[in-house]
């Protein structure tokens, strides 16, 4: 798994965007996730693949 803190967010950080426009995080994933991964508090959504494609 790759660690999203704190590396992903200086990534995030860097990203070029308008000053206007929010970068918001998110995480798609399929089968089971880590307790840490979600309690990170890094991702502003953590979605199943299957949900976000309506199965």
């Amino acid at each position: 798994m790759v660690a999203p803190v704190p590396s992903r967010v200086e990534e995030c950080r860097r990203l070029p965007h308008p000053r206007n426009v929010a970068i918001r995080t998110a995480l798609v994933h399929s089968g089971e996730l880590a307790p840490s991964v979600e309690a990170c508090g890094f991702f502003d959504a953590i979605v199943t693949a299957s949900k976000l494609l309506g199965l």
